[in-house]
């Protein structure tokens, strides 16, 4: 008889020894997240196209009947206006890149562990971050007087800080040209999508409604539609962006597991 039939077969998840084994007791595997990512974009399409409709309702109730005065018509239109402050488009817009900002963060300690880009993707986390601050504070908006009363600008460059934006785009975009050459075209291809989507409203578009403040004055409907086309641009960009993240982390990545508290802790064997 060969000499292993007489020994006992263990189960190949089982410890070798009792002193390797974790003296810990066993803990029912925590729960699993799976983000669907048709589903995420769906959601936030939805809520864009709803801040949308609601907007128009404020944008009706205030220019569609400028001799009657509707009760609450200006506080609602505060409320929902497309690029009014710390209303409910400013949040979500600022939601959205904040979101973008931890995705970031998320793809730079990935990244990190496996000896890749880790600082361009912690770059772009801090960028989307202080984007996000912008975007709740509107601190790019402080800049546009002073800098159309210093330079004298105005007609398409009417909103002053477009120069400065147009410069950090281009810097950043030739920063991260080599990185976007490093990623897989796919990642590479949807994300200067949704940064050319999301330039066509903050550069173009601002720039078209910037003239037309200048020469028909923005409480009219005309501008109304003009300036939804610009917010939805730039939301819909960053919504893109969000999609190429989530892509590129689910294809390209792999699962990605946080832990908390002292479970996060590596468990050594005993001596």
């Amino acid at each position: 008889m060969p000499p292993t039939a007489n020994r006992l077969v263990r189960p190949p998840c089982a410890p070798a020894s009792p002193l390797l084994a974790d003296t810990a007791p066993a803990r029912p595997p925590g729960p699993v997240c799976v983000v669907p990512v048709a589903g995420v974009v769906r959601s936030l399409a939805v809520v864009t196209a709803a801040l949308v409709a609601a907007a128009w309702i404020g944008y009706l109730l205030a220019y569609g009947f400028p001799d009657r005065s509707v009760p609450g018509g200006w506080r609602y239109f505060r409320m929902f206006d497309l690029e009014g402050e710390a209303n409910a488009p400013a949040w979500f817009s600022s939601a959205l890149l904040l979101a973008s900002a931890l995705l970031l963060a998320l793809l730079a300690a990935a990244a990190q562990r496996r000896r890749g880009d880790g600082l361009a993707w912690l770059g772009l986390a801090l960028g989307f971050a202080a984007m996000s601050l912008d975007e709740a504070a509107m601190v790019h908006e402080q800049l546009i007087e002073p800098l159309r009363n210093a330079f004298g600008l105005g007609g398409l460059l009417w909103h002053a800080w477009v120069p400065v934006g147009a410069a950090v785009a281009l810097v950043a975009g030739a920063a991260y040209a080599r990185f976007l050459w490093r990623l897989p075209r796919r990642t590479a291809l949807r994300l200067v999508v949704a940064g050319a989507v999301f330039l066509s409203g903050a550069l173009v578009l601002e720039m078209a409604g910037g003239a037309f403040i200048e020469a028909e004055g923005r409480r009219n409907l005309a501008y109304a539609a003009l300036m939804t086309l610009e917010e939805v641009a730039e939301m819909a960009g960053v919504i893109l962006f969000l999609r190429a993240l989530l892509l590129h982390l689910r294809d390209e990545v792999g699962p990605v597991t946080l832990r908390w508290g002292r479970d996060a802790a590596v468990r050594r064997p005993l001596p």
